[in-house]
């Protein structure tokens, strides 16, 4: 299961909270004076003294641009009640505001899945959020007819898919609340709860207990490992995983993963192929392959490009994947044909993360600081750069160093 990136607030940095009141459609001068001092209190690292204030300030201009800000500064500490208030204040001025409704929709998911379904039909023709909206509304429409454990539990398997762990966790307690004998619905919430640091010991001892030998349960198990960064034991569980269903392709996938984040990339190329062949049909798993070769530059002369190749073929509207096969291309020195491909990964998305992250590496390999800079401060910049910035900003590090 990957882990996906939730929506950017627009500035994540509690020391650069600046508030233009000049520009409020409500200006007053108490919006201005708590406004002032939400960014001294920022400034201060002082981020619940800055968000009181920023609150202050909203509820006396009802400005949308604030009401944000709130929303914001309340996703990033997790102050779910006061996101879901602050987010109901920009729908209120702003109706057709995509981002709100689906962060309110996330929010909702775990208690009342209709009125988010109603929220995500807002987002569907977003250009960053449509398919994740879709996605969504998909869980809730295919869990309709399921038991009320097992709806709770696939909605917070989509919402985890996207990276809302906190909301997925929600989801799996009320999952097992409704079914304490459930146990992948109590691997899952150790999963959950594993992704945000918090303790799993509960959560997987129920869940082992239930079902000891439940492949899904060990492969949850190994992926909670793994988010703990213990990949040893992970490595162990989902090998008992695999063990316990030889022919499912995901779980192969995920042992592909394990070795390759223990540096074995031979037998993480071995799991990762036994996967795609396991899924043939299934291109998420093709894919996985490609990935892992374009990203380690590993075997690219033999099966490497060979299978990029018919991955990018298969899928020539794929924008991640023609980046991948560019990025491939290039280390194996197909400059030109590299280029083309990168090129078209940009026609397609020219905002894809993957593709401006290669197309930076490219040009600081052939010199071109200046345009190198220019697409990774982009990346940075990027509402849903999903996990490719943090790379941009290491990359920018070394040039500047």
């Amino acid at each position: 299961m990957r882990q996906s990136a939730q929506p950017a607030p627009h500035d994540s940095n509690p020391a650069t909270l600046i508030f233009d009141l000049t520009v409020s459609r409500y200006d007053s001068p108490d919006a201005r004076r708590h406004g002032a001092l939400a960014t001294a209190y920022a400034a201060a690292g002082n981020d619940a003294a800055a968000i009181a204030h920023l609150y202050v300030a909203a509820v006396e201009s009802d400005d949308p641009a604030l009401w944000r800000q709130v929303a914001d500064r309340a996703w990033q500490s997790q102050r779910w009640a006061l996101a879901r208030q602050a987010l109901e204040a920009v729908i209120r001025q702003s109706p057709e505001d995509a981002s709100a409704h689906y962060r309110l929709a996330v929010l909702l998911l775990p208690y009342d899945a209709r009125q988010a379904f109603e929220h995500l039909r807002y987002a569907l023709d977003d250009s960053a959020l449509g398919a994740r909206a879709a996605s969504l509304q998909a869980a809730v429409t295919e869990a309709a007819l399921d038991a009320p454990a097992d709806q709770a539990a696939r909605i917070g398997v989509a919402l985890a898919a996207q990276g809302h762990w906190p909301q997925a966790e929600q989801a799996f307690a009320t999952a097992v609340a409704m079914a304490p004998d459930y146990a992948v619905g109590w691997a899952y919430l150790g999963l959950a709860r594993a992704q945000q640091g918090k303790d799993v010991t509960d959560a997987f001892a129920r869940a082992l207990t239930i079902a000891p030998g439940d492949a899904l349960v060990l492969l949850l198990r190994g992926l909670a490992w793994r988010a703990q960064g213990d990949h040893e034991r992970s490595l162990e569980a989902l090998a008992a995983a695999q063990g316990a269903a030889p022919d499912d392709p995901a779980i192969a996938a995920e042992l592909g993963t394990a070795y390759r984040l223990l540096g074995d990339l031979a037998s993480a190329e071995y799991w990762l192929a036994r996967a795609a062949q396991l899924g043939a049909g299934q291109l998420q798993f093709l894919n996985a392959l490609a990935f892992f070769y374009a990203e380690e530059a590993y075997n690219l002369t033999g099966n490497g490009l060979t299978v990029l190749t018919e991955a990018a073929a298969r899928q020539p509207e794929n924008a991640e994947l023609q980046a991948a096969y560019g990025w491939a291309l290039y280390q194996a020195g197909q400059v030109t044909a590299a280029e083309a491909a990168l090129q078209t990964a940009l026609n397609l998305q020219p905002d894809c993360p993957r593709a401006l992250y290669y197309q930076a590496l490219i040009y600081q390999l052939q010199g071109q600081v200046t345009l190198a800079v220019e697409t990774l401060t982009r990346l940075i910049e990027h509402p849903e750069p999903q996990g490719w910035d943090r790379l941009a900003r290491r990359v920018l590090a070394t040039i500047g160093s």
